[in-house]
């Protein structure tokens, strides 16, 4: 058996976290970042990602600190 765990994370916290990370990680401008988001991230996930939703076996918060996310995966699949 293989558990399905949807991460459901608002619109506004996944583009803070992916400026976060390509401006410190990647060095890329905040115009970039955003145009990328716009332009292919958000239409991918509205296309691919939030329809899977209805697949899963779980739906956890993704507002929580990163450590705490993982914490609740692992919890429910017993590591």
């Amino acid at each position: 058996y293989t558990a399905k765990v949807f991460i459901d994370t608002p619109e506004r916290v996944r583009f803070e976290r992916r400026l976060n990370r390509d401006s410190k990680k990647r060095g890329r401008t905040f115009k970039s970042i955003k145009q990328q988001y716009d332009y292919t991230v958000l239409p991918m996930h509205k296309k691919y990602i939030e329809p899977s939703k209805k697949f899963s076996d779980c739906i956890i918060d993704g507002q929580s600190d990163i450590k705490n996310i993982v914490k609740k995966v692992k919890s429910l699949i017993h590591i």
